[in-house]
């Protein structure tokens, strides 16, 4: 993934949070809101059934009546409805909901006494009865049971006045007001969603621009250093033959390797971070692969007092680009030989597990500071132990193989202990094209 991608998946994924994050806020306030609103004005009806001994209080009456509504005391015979309205508990004209309220004298004992009823219930006396026993098993003077939300205060001669108000239709009100805005919610995310793609397209267009015409002159610059390069290199081999060894031309030569090696990997970082770096995937032999790209290290190892393991798991089969994983194995054994002292040790494991494929690179030695681990993969970045080795290199290296495995789909982790070891694993996934 080239950087304006990961830049602009970032500019996407900061609109759609902030977006989601107020609006989420908004509708979690509107519900909670809208359902204390709710259930305050059910509780005051309670309150004030209570206060009147289970009989709904009498209303205030208004100068101004809306078309349409009736006075407690006159009663419509064509509807049998009484329509009331309080200004204290702002019931509003339609009371309906509050219909199916009642009231229950009952005992200390939950003998029931009395079932005080304005209007008809929808409920039989046992279904009052196990009612009245499910609220006196909460131990609680007022609450929700199903549909029925209740009152208990004290009532004359030791008994209670329960108070019972059907609250159903504010339940499946609140329902349908979540789900409305859950709808809203995932509505209003594929909108921000869309619109976000524009957006950020629009936002990153000039960083784009800038970190393609530093790609590409980066590029073209290595592209035409690589043939000053290659020319002074065979001047050299040329001079050498007619001059003889000389220690200038050895130094020369040395440098001039080292700056196509340079001008190598900036081009291929280059190609890299443009998207133009197109890698062909086959299925190969890993575990041979890695072999191939380990064994020459053998006698660098030797020549530096230095002992390599070599632990390879067969017949392990990858999906990949062979040549650029084998760089990660090169890349990773160099920079242990470089970075380890006399007598250590060396261990290259390759295995593979349920779904993963491992190599790991361990070496003994002096370890890595735990506040230099993350910035070893930065490019251009060596430690000042590294530097002063003088062990050549730009430390452009661990960044190479750390891109490489992303293009692959894998990681590359480091994990190290002071004054005892350095371990570099490569975690790939394991897929091959007949899977």
């Amino acid at each position: 993934m080239t950087v304006i991608k990961q830049l602009q998946i970032k500019v996407i994924f900061s609109i759609i949070f902030v977006q989601a994050g107020m609006l989420a806020g908004l509708l979690v306030f509107l519900n909670y809101s809208f359902r204390v609103a709710e259930n305050r004005k059910a509780q005051n009806f309670l309150i004030q059934l209570a206060k009147h001994n289970g009989h709904r209080p009498p209303p205030e009456r208004y100068d101004s009546v809306s078309p349409g509504t009736y006075f407690p005391w006159k009663r419509n015979t064509d509807t049998h409805t009484v329509n009331h309205k309080f200004s204290s508990l702002n019931l509003g004209d339609n009371d309906q909901m509050m219909r199916n309220y009642f009231a229950v004298n009952v005992s200390y004992a939950g003998v029931i006494n009395e079932i005080i009823k304005e209007f008809p219930i929808n409920y039989t006396n046992e279904e009052i009865s196990e009612l009245i026993i499910s609220i006196r098993a909460t131990n609680h003077y007022t609450g929700t049971v199903g549909d029925i939300r209740f009152l208990v205060t004290p009532a004359a001669y030791g008994n209670d006045l329960i108070c019972l108000l059907n609250i159903k239709n504010n339940i499946e009100t609140q329902k349908k007001l979540l789900l409305f805005s859950v709808m809203i919610f995932v509505l209003s995310g594929l909108v921000t969603s869309f619109l976000s793609l524009i957006i950020s397209s629009v936002i990153i267009k000039p960083t784009r621009q800038s970190i393609e015409k530093q790609n590409q002159f980066i590029a073209d610059v290595s592209h035409e250093l690589r043939t000053p390069i290659a020319v002074i290199g065979a001047n050299i081999d040329v001079l050498e033959t007619e001059i003889g060894d000389n220690k200038w031309f050895k130094y020369i030569k040395e440098e001039n390797k080292r700056m196509g090696e340079l001008v190598r990997d900036l081009l291929y970082l280059a190609k890299n971070d443009s998207g133009m770096d197109n890698i062909t995937i086959e299925d190969f032999d890993f575990s041979n692969a890695i072999e191939n790209a380990v064994l020459p290290f053998e006698v660098i190892a030797f020549e530096n007092n230095m002992r390599l393991n070599i632990k390879i798991q067969p017949n392990i089969v990858c999906l990949g680009n062979e040549k650029e994983l084998k760089q990660i194995a090169v890349i990773l054994v160099d920079n242990a030989i470089k970075n380890s002292e006399p007598n250590a040790v060396i261990t290259i494991t390759v295995l593979a597990e349920k779904d993963k494929i491992l190599l790991k690179v361990h070496n003994t030695g002096n370890g890595i500071p735990k506040e230099e681990m993350e910035k070893i993969f930065r490019r251009f970045y060596r430690s000042d132990s590294s530097r002063a080795r003088k062990t050549g290199g730009y430390g452009l290296g661990l960044s190479i193989a750390q891109t490489i495995a992303k293009k692959h789909e894998g990681t590359l982790t480091v994990a190290s202990e002071l004054e005892k070891y350095t371990e570099f694993t490569l975690t790939l996934p394991k897929k091959t094209k007949k899977l």
